[in-house]
């Protein structure tokens, strides 16, 4: 096998396994209400590695459209923030980013039309610790 097989056929699963990602999307485990009672949209955040430590100062962003980054705040002492639902329109929101300096920072995608965030009234997540060994 020579190297421009070696590259072809890496470059084939490369391709193939980004296609598989981008199809593979999972669907959430529980459907929203038919009607959301809220015009905002509640986050919580937790700990990956314990899901009952609730994650304090979580700054939460939402990258829009435009380009332009809108800050909506920090998590609280219990690891909740709410967003406004008129920021998590899909035809002007793209992603929605939790940070904090000890974590991996999480998104949520928010321009797919076939998940909806503004359907919820909360919404809880996991953010993975870092680990330096």
């Amino acid at each position: 096998m020579t190297v421009q097989d070696s590259v072809r056929m890496a470059a084939v699963v490369l391709a193939s396994f980004a296609l598989a990602c981008g199809v593979n999307r999972s669907k959430p485990a529980v459907e929203p209400p038919a009607v959301a009672s809220s015009n905002h949209l509640k986050f919580a955040v937790a700990n990956s590695a314990d899901s009952s430590m609730m994650l304090p100062g979580v700054e939460v962003s939402v990258l829009m459209a435009s380009g332009e980054t809108v800050v909506v705040g920090n998590t609280d002492g219990f690891g909740e923030v709410r967003v406004p639902k008129k920021l998590l329109d899909p035809g002007q929101a793209k992603v929605v980013l939790f940070c904090e300096e000890h974590f991996f920072c999480g998104a949520l995608q928010a321009n797919d039309p076939s998940r909806d965030l503004r359907k919820w009234d909360e919404y809880f997540l996991e953010l993975a610790p870092v680990a330096v060994r």
